[in-house]
């Protein structure tokens, strides 16, 4: 049985060799950013949702941008990693519902 079929996902184009550099790395980052003491500022908590879902074609997004409140407001407001990771999809399917058909 295969959970993530690592072998296959990511290839070297010029020799066909797996390239796990790149997801062990998407791994560990998932990991350090979900920790438990992992807090992020209201700076760090857009960068980190701008570079996830930005368009890859430099288009115009018309979507709305679904945010969560933080979870610290004081001394200042903090966010968590798994708010980060919870956004994305919330602002996909946000933005994949106000499209007009």
């Amino acid at each position: 049985m295969l959970i993530a079929n690592t072998d296959n996902q990511y290839l070297v184009p010029t020799s066909g060799k797996p390239l796990r550099g790149l997801i062990q790395d998407h791994v560990v980052a998932g990991v350090w950013m979900t920790c438990q003491d992992a807090f992020f500022t209201r700076e760090e908590y857009f960068q980190l949702l701008y570079g996830a879902l930005r368009p890859e074609d430099d288009s115009h997004h018309n979507g709305r941008l679904v945010t969560l409140p933080p979870t610290i407001w004081r001394p200042r407001p903090l966010w968590t990693g798994k708010q980060i990771v919870r956004t994305g999809p919330l602002s996909r399917r946000d933005s994949q519902l106000m499209e007009p058909s």
